[in-house]
């Protein structure tokens, strides 16, 4: 619940802190109902929850500045509250029920039997003891998750859901048999926003710079500004909320008569009329219990019982439709999607459904890797198999999916306000359903919980091409689902949170019963403490995650002790770090390991305050703040950079980015709506606790192109479309902005001197591409872009046989003045038929590819008019001077390989990719002339291919090998025991979507096995604590075990310590020998012990990012690393005399044991810091007519001072040059 808007409010407080306290007021109505809530779960009195909030958010306002972590904003202000009733509550002696006023609200409305249902409500929830009180409204008023309720009430997870069973078991008996209300909608209450507000007002300013008022002046601007005691409704609105559900579910359980088609798990309710979509043989008349009671595989229920679980399913299943919808509430928008489903032959499929869906991954801070799903919507084919799902929210992803009992087809799409209508056609693939439930040990149903498809026995590995998270699915409100996959066995991978994840056994398709269950696994429990000194810190974010599998990703925040604790951990191996917006941990991540019966030792995570940077982001020529740009840091490295925070600008254009890691960061900016984008970054190094200050970017707006969008009777246009592109660039250069209400429009993303081509679009129709306007100084404004019918043309793309071609992809250029102005893009149909409509007045060029090219195709031009229709377009692949490829993969007994991989490639020209049909057919489009290697991957069979294939050969028939295996035993070369406990990783492929570089492995005997693996020699390491890193070569031949035993030996055991000039321990630092990964991180006192050393290790060195690096001999078991802060080198890359921006500078520091990289910038120039004394070698190498050239030079790099070295490039220097860029 309170992941969504963690950025609104991070930015909310630090606007109150900056002295915009009416800021304050987001904060107050986003979270006012749910502290009110709480409020009443504990009081069971309006009046007094509402004085109980008030006070909460008024403390939250003059405490502001103490927040830590600002994102914790909800839950803080909720645990203020929860003190705040708990005072109450002693002084107050006793607990009274809901007042009469609360009662005397539903007098207002004449509907008799919403009344009876109010003082049913009223009375059981008074009537439910304070714990049952407080998890059921926090649960099903609130919205918070277990996890949520279980740390704000300090209670495990197990404890939570059974607070919440024995409180719907309570609730759900008296209030079944007086159902009856309707739904209406539940947000804070406006007047009483503005009256906690008008209490904020005359509040102390929330920031260090302002004097504190006290208690008795607080207490009276509070009783003036407020007018008294304040009388509050809102929550009983929220009770009606609850009735009104459960009125819905009890009308959907026993009037509703509808037959679903077979094969699909039930649907959420749809908007709009549209039909929902159930289990095969399931009537949506049974209630929940009964349902499952027909089911093969549901448990049995006794006749005593069934009343009970009747009730307790219904509330469940309250609490998500409860989530739903105000979620589908906030994003339901206008948007419409339409199409035709289809199979592969082109017949249409009548019992089919299309879903569409947005999901947000990442949504709560407990727990990372879980998807959410934020909105859902379907819809059920007609007898043409055509279909519309309506009330899409605008400018977001959407996921589609296309089912039926025999196919499935996934595609992604996204409208917006001024295209917020869309055809979408599917091609369906054939396939098959795997159904069942997901329950708890209890047998409960689990609702949302996501099931991935991760590995298919018969091709020995996952889906390919994303599809294994495109077609992932979830469970309904009792825990059911079905998911569409190709026919055959697959293991899926289940995620529900407050769970352990599991995998299942293989299920094969078309099985409708299957019952997985997920247990609550396994908790670690740990303390966060900061280095120096040595104290516990709460509010501090801990980041467990698997070594295993991606998805096992939690985050617990630590406690007023610094404990932390986190939960449902599957067996397996697991690694534990701060992931902190202000902390950072001062070695490397701890390991450790859960197994069922024993109990982990408690983990010590140290940490200290990372490093920050600030700076401005403004406007050059007015210097005013620019609000809302979001600065990011990276850590970066040539090819490849990982952002490690970012943040938004305030009011005033200041940022902040705190909780660096030591290391060196680029600071750059995201593109800032209305300036050209901003290419250059800063360089900042930060030690812990240090701030680097005045990393300003001043940024030139861009001249103004503005006008005015008018439909076709001359009206101004609101929300069209309006794009603007330079002349002579493509498509990726295009600035693009909406026009307003009044048809005005105003670019600013361009500088004078460009030449621009403009155009606008609107639903169905288009305007003309105007241009090109020479910009000046003053920019250029008076465009008029008057919208006119559009035109609209049909066709179809057949290979030079005639065939069709399948699902080919056709785009609709734009053309003028040789540039691309807008590109229209969709998917030919089952008979490569495409229709594409809302085509401005102008040029077009029509390109068609086969699914999968990259480039070529065939192309015909087209001039088009206003409202023209055009048919019979046809598009001829392999007729164009781009040629074609083509043929079959099969295994050695002649049968097809479907899904397979297959690329074409030569040097210096353009690839092309396409993958494997059912009958094991690809064709290559688009390939210039000449010869080609074809090389095929998969993931049931060896990676293998074929050369020198010219262009125009068809039926290349590639024949694919099955994988091998490799089996074996990990002994300790001295005693010849099994080691039980080791790491593994190999090169070679091997197609399992989890995996990460090192596996763990436990065995008794010592024993592994790497299955699927492509044929070829590959490399074996093998690492255990205490015993020396090994590695092993092997052969691995088709459909065969390769056999081998490794042996370890036991390492040399050194103690050490990393140090700087002045002797002082340096925390973080990589420690490392010959030949070797990174052994491991110096700790706080920047000690450090290995076990793992080869005895002929004669040295060992450690590198950190703020420190040259450092070498030292082991003498007696023992190493002392000093680590210098360097020199630094520096210098200017040119060619011919002119300055080459974007060159790589590399340093090899002596023995090849330092390596580090530059890159220069607009001016040529190059600077390396931290750079240990003495002799090193430098290499720069830039690219000059597809050539890489390269120089050499030495230098000697002296403590504290700068060196010089410079390189020019002479252009005709042949010798220069290493092989292609």
């Amino acid at each position: 619940m309170f992941g969504s808007g963690e950025q609104q409010d991070e930015q909310a407080i630090r606007n109150v802190l900056a002295g915009r306290r009416e800021d304050f007021r987001v904060l107050v109505e986003r979270y006012l109902p749910t502290v009110q809530a709480f409020a009443l779960a504990q009081t069971g009195n309006v009046s007094d929850a509402e004085d109980i909030a008030q006070e909460a958010f008024i403390k939250a306002f003059q405490s502001l500045d103490s927040l830590r972590e600002r994102a914790k904003f909800p839950a803080w202000v909720v645990a203020i509250a929860r003190n705040i009733g708990l005072r109450f509550m002693a002084g107050r002696g006793r607990e009274t029920p809901l007042d009469d006023s609360a009662a005397s609200a539903h007098a207002e409305t004449p509907d008799v039997v919403r009344r009876e249902v109010h003082q049913v409500l009223h009375e059981q929830v008074a009537a439910l003891d304070r714990p049952l009180r407080e998890a059921v409204i926090l649960r099903y008023f609130a919205g918070m998750r277990t996890r949520e309720i279980a740390d704000l009430l300090e209670i495990s997870p197990a404890a939570t859901r059974k607070r919440l069973q024995r409180a719907r078991e309570a609730l759900g008996r008296r209030m079944l048999s007086e159902l009856g209300a309707e739904w209406q909608g539940a947000s804070a209450d406006r007047r009483h926003v503005s009256k906690v507000m008008g209490a904020v007002a005359v509040s102390p300013v929330a920031r260090t710079t302002v004097a504190t008022a006290t208690t008795g002046e607080v207490a009276r601007h509070t009783v003036t500004a407020m007018g008294g005691v304040l009388l509050m409704k809102k929550i009983m609105a929220v009770c009606l909320i609850l009735a009104g559900i459960l009125l819905g579910l009890w009308a959907l359980t026993y009037q509703e008569k509808v037959e679903p088609p077979p094969g699909e798990a039930a649907a959420q309710p749809s908007p709009g009329g549209m039909r929902n979509v159930g289990d095969e043989g399931k009537r949506l008349d049974e209630t929940p219990v009964q349902s499952a009671r027909h089911d093969a595989g549901a448990p049995r229920v006794d006749a005593a019982d069934e009343e009970s679980e009747r009730v307790s399913s219904l509330v469940e299943a309250l609490a998500k439709a409860f989530r739903e919808d105000r979620e589908k509430e906030q994003l339901m928008g206008e948007g419409v999607i339409h199409g035709c489903v289809t199979d592969r032959r082109g017949a249409p499929v009548a019992d089919g459904t299309v879903t569409v869906e947005t999901f947000e991954l990442f949504d709560s801070r407990d727990k990372v890797g879980q998807d959410v799903v934020r909105y859902r919507n379907a819809a059920a084919t007609d007898a043409a198999g055509r279909y519309e799902v309506a009330n899409i929210p605008l400018e977001i992803p959407l996921k589609l999916k296309a089912t039926c009992p025999s196919g499935f087809a996934v595609q992604g799409a996204s409208l917006s306000r001024s295209e917020p209508k869309k055809e979408v056609n599917f091609v369906l693939e054939p396939g098959g359903v795997i159904a069942g439930w997901v329950r708890n040990e209890a047998g409960e149903g689990i609702p949302e919980a996501f099931l991935y498809p991760c590995e298919m026995a018969e091709r020995k590995g996952a889906l390919v091409g994303g599809k294994g998270i495109d077609l992932r699915t979830a469970t309904d409100a009792e825990g059911r689902f079905a998911i569409h996959l190709p026919e055959g066995a697959w293991k899926l991978f289940v995620k529900a949170e407050a769970y352990a994840t599991t995998e299942t056994e293989f299920l094969r398709t078309g099985t409708l019963d299957n019952e997985i269950v997920l247990t609550e696994g396994s908790t670690v429990t740990g303390r966060v403490i900061h280095a120096t000194p040595r104290e516990q810190l709460p509010g501090v974010w801990v980041l467990v995650r698997s070594k295993i599998y991606w998805q096992n990703q939690y985050r617990s925040l630590s406690g007023a002790d610094g404990q932390f604790a986190i939960g449902a951990l599957q067996n397996g191996d697991y690694v534990a770090s701060v992931e902190d917006s202000i902390y950072v941990s001062t070695g490397g991540p701890v390991s450790f390991s859960v197994s069922d019966g024993t109990e982990t030792s408690p983990l010590t995570l140290d940490v200290l305050e990372g490093g920050v940077v600030t700076g401005r982001i403004y406007d050059r020529d007015t210097n005013e703040g620019i609000a809302q740009a979001r600065a990011m840091a990276y850590s970066y490295e040539p090819g490849h950079a990982r952002e490690i925070r970012s943040t938004p600008s305030d009011s005033d254009g200041f940022y902040r980015i705190q909780g660096l890691p030591t290391d060196e960061h680029r600071i750059s900016l995201d593109p800032v709506q209305g300036y050209p984008p901003a290419r250059e970054s800063r360089r900042v190094s930060v030690r812990p606790g240090e701030t680097a200050e005045g990393i300003d970017f001043a940024l030139c707006k861009g001249v103004p192109v503005a006008g005015v969008v008018l439909d076709e009777n001359g009206r101004p246009a609101a929300h069209a479309s309006v794009v603007a592109i330079a002349a002579g660039t493509n498509e990726r250069n295009a600035l693009r902005v909406q026009s307003g209400a009044d048809g005005g429009f105003e670019h600013f993303g361009f500088q004078p001197g460009q030449s621009i081509l403009l155009s606008a679009k609107k639903d169905n129709s288009a305007s003309e591409a105007v241009g090109p306007f020479e910009l000046g100084e003053e920019g250029l404004r008076g465009i008029e872009l008057r919208l006119l019918e559009g035109a609209s043309v049909e066709g179809d793309v057949v290979d030079r046989h005639g065939a069709s071609v399948v699902r080919a992809n056709v785009t609709a250029n734009l053309i003028y003045e040789d540039t691309t102005v807008r590109p229209t893009r969709l998917v030919c149909d089952a008979k490569g038929r495409f229709r594409v409509t809302g085509l401005g007045p102008g040029r077009y060029r029509f390109v068609a590819q086969s699914a999968g090219a990259y480039a070529g195709g065939a192309s015909v031009e087209r001039a088009l008019r206003a409202g023209a229709h055009v048919t019979g377009l046809r598009l001829v692949l392999g007729e164009s001077s781009a040629g074609t490829i083509s043929g079959r993969v099969v295994d050695a007994a002649g049968r097809p390989a479907a899904g397979g991989q297959v690329s074409a490639f030569a040097p210096e020209k353009r690839s092309a990719f396409a993958e494997t049909d059912t009958d094991g057919a690809f064709s290559l489009a688009g390939l210039p002339e000449g010869r080609y290697t074809i090389a095929v991957t998969h993931l049931a069979y060896s990676a293998t291919s074929v050369e020198n294939v010219a262009t125009g050969t068809r039926n290349v028939r590639i024949v694919v090998r099955p994988r091998g295996a490799v089996e074996g035993q990990v002994v300790s070369a001295v005693t010849g025991r099994p080691v039980s406990s080791f790491e593994l990783s190999h090169t070679g492929e091997v197609f399992h979507f989890y995996e990460r570089e090192f596996k763990p492995i436990r065995d008794d005997e010592g024993r592994f096995r790497i299955p699927d693996v492509g044929e070829g020699e590959m490399t074996i390491l093998v690492r255990s604590p205490g015993y020396v890193q090994a590695s092993a070569d092997v052969e691995v031949r088709p459909d065969e075990v390769t056999r081998l035993t490794i042996r370890l030996e036991s390492g040399m055991i050194v103690d050490g310590v990393v140090v700087d000039a002045a002797g002082t321990g340096v925390s973080g630092a990589s420690v490392q020998a010959p030949d070797t990964d990174v052994l491991t991180y110096s700790g706080a006192d920047g000690a450090f012990r290995v076990d793992t050393l080869p005895h002929t290790t004669t040295r060992l060195w450690a590198r950190h990012p703020l420190f040259g690096y450092g070498v030292d001999e082991i003498s007696d078991g023992a190493v002392r690393i000093v680590l210098s802060l360097g020199g630094t080198v520096e210098g200017r890359v040119t060619r011919d005399g002119t300055p080459v921006p974007d060159a790589y500078v590399q340093i090899d520091g002596q023995a090849g044991i330092e390596r580090k990289f530059a890159q220069t910038d607009s001016t040529g120039a190059y600077r390396i810091f931290r750079v240990a004394p003495g002799e090193v070698q430098l290499n720069a190498a830039i690219v000059m007519q597809g050539k890489t050239q390269r120089q050499r030079a030495a230098a000697v790099v002296v403590e504290g001072q700068s060196t010089q070295v410079d390189f020019d490039f002479v252009s005709d220097d042949a010798s220069q040059g290493e092989g292609a860029g």
